[in-house]
């Protein structure tokens, strides 16, 4: 969840639920762009890389209903996972899965930003999670009025004073004065 506080003319965002450009190790606490893992990753599985450079190798492999992809097992054959630069540990995207906690000092991060702010936008959320569910209800509770973006229903549509049922990728750029869509 991206939420946009807004007070005193300008902008301040904060990532809730992280993202996908900065991979963490679950022991040391490092922190490394996405860029330099994927790097590493073509490194150590030379064959691999070669097959999705060529990209026919994997014509017929078709991703699942989950985003994943499921190619034959001998196409995995050197696959070889990087681990931390720093601990040798087990890298993961710096996001919040289901079933995990934000991390306190982000969750503070977001509650210090909605304080300063006179209004909440939350952009591309359906609310569902409790932990962007509680900083609505915190600013809905402070009277702060709250704005969304986002296709369907969301847990707050009673607390919302504006909603856009649009997609993010064509609001935002409207909301900053672009093209839709760039």
């Amino acid at each position: 969840m991206w939420t946009a506080c807004i007070g005193s003319g300008s902008v301040n965002l904060g990532e809730l639920h992280g993202n996908i450009h900065s991979v963490v190790p679950l022991d040391c606490g490092a922190c490394f762009a996405h860029e330099l893992i994927q790097s590493l990753l073509h490194e150590n599985t030379p064959n691999l890389s070669a097959s999705l450079q060529s990209n026919a190798s994997f014509a017929s492999v078709q991703p699942a209903p989950d985003g994943d992809a499921h190619p034959e097992p001998e196409r995995l054959a050197d696959f070889r996972v990087s681990n931390c630069l720093r601990c040798a540990g087990t890298l993961q995207p710096d996001v919040v899965f289901f079933g995990d906690g934000v991390p306190r000092p982000r969750t503070e991060a977001a509650e210090t930003l909605l304080q300063q702010a006179d209004a909440l936008l939350v952009a591309g959320s359906s609310l569902m999670v409790y932990s962007s569910y509680r900083l609505c209800r915190l600013a809905a509770e402070s009277g702060k009025p709250i704005a969304a973006i986002n296709l369907g229903k969301t847990r707050t549509d009673s607390l919302l004073s504006f909603k856009a049922e649009m997609r993010t990728e064509h609001a935002l750029p409207l909301l900053a004065g672009l093209p839709a869509g760039g």
